[in-house]
C-alpha cells in the first residue's frame, strides 16, 4: 500500500513538471513573438521619422536666417527643441531594438544547440540511473550549472567576468526583462512621434501667429 501510494506521488509529480515545462515554453514562445513583431513593426517607422527628422532639423539649421523670418526666434528654437527630442528618443528607441534582437537571437541559438545535448545527457543519464539502482548505488546525475557558468566565465579578463555575472543576475526572469525592454521600446516611438509631429504643429502655428502680426 505504502508503494503505491509512494508511486502515486512520483506520478503526480512527474506529470507537474511536465506541465510546467511545457507552460514556461508557451510562454517563451509568446513572449518571443510578441517582442519580434513589436520591433519588426517599429523598425522601419522609427528609421523613417528619424531620417525625416534629422533632414529636418538640417534643413532648418542651414536655412535659418530665412526660416527665423518666417516664425520668429521663438518659434524656430521650440521647434528645433521637439526635432532634438524626437531623435534623442529615435535613438534610445533603436537601441533597445538592438537590445531586443540580441535576446531573441542569443536564446534562440541556445536552444537549438543546447537542446540536442540536453536529449542525449538525459538518455545517458537515465541508463546511468537505472544500472545505479540496479547496484544499490546512489549517485549525483544533475548537472551543476553554477560550476558551468564558473568555468565559463574564468575564460574573461575580472571586468568581463563582472559584466557576464551582472547580465545573468539582471536578465534572470528573461520573459518578464524582455517584454519590459518592448514596452520602453514602444514608449519611446511614441514619444519620438510626438514630439515630431509637435514640431510640425508649432512650426505652423508661429508662423500664422508671425504673418498674423505683420498684418
Amino acid at each position: 500500500m505504502e508503494n503505491n501510494d509512494e508511486q502515486n506521488d512520483a506520478l503526480h509529480e512527474l506529470n507537474q513538471i511536465n506541465q510546467d515545462v511545457v507552460k514556461t515554453q508557451v510562454l517563451a514562445v509568446m513572449v518571443e513573438g510578441t517582442a519580434k513583431a513589436a520591433y519588426e513593426h517599429f523598425e522601419s517607422f522609427n528609421l523613417w521619422l528619424l531620417t525625416v527628422s534629422g533632414v529636418t532639423l538640417s534643413f532648418e539649421i542651414l536655412n535659418a536666417d530665412k526660416i527665423i523670418g518666417y516664425m520668429q526666434l521663438r518659434g524656430f528654437f521650440w521647434c528645433n527643441v521637439c526635432l532634438i527630442v524626437s531623435i534623442i528618443c529615435g535613438l534610445i528607441s533603436k537601441y533597445l531594438m538592438t537590445i531586443i534582437k540580441s535576446q531573441i537571437y542569443i536564446a534562440q541559438y541556445l536552444k537549438e544547440k543546447l537542446n540536442p545535448i540536453f536529449q542525449d545527457y538525459s538518455a545517458k543519464e537515465e541508463s546511468v540511473q537505472q544500472y545505479a539502482t540496479q547496484s544499490n548505488i546512489k549517485i549525483y546525475t544533475d548537472l551543476d550549472f553554477n560550476k558551468i557558468i564558473g568555468d565559463f566565465t574564468e575564460l574573461f579578463p575580472k571586468l568581463g567576468k563582472w559584466l557576464i555575472l551582472r547580465s545573468l543576475e539582471k536578465n534572470k526572469n528573461y520573459d518578464v526583462v524582455l517584454m519590459k525592454l518592448v514596452h520602453n521600446q514602444g514608449i519611446f516611438v511614441f514619444l519620438q512621434t510626438v514630439a515630431f509631429f509637435l514640431s510640425l504643429i508649432l512650426g505652423i502655428l508661429f508662423i500664422i501667429c508671425n504673418v498674423s502680426q505683420q498684418t
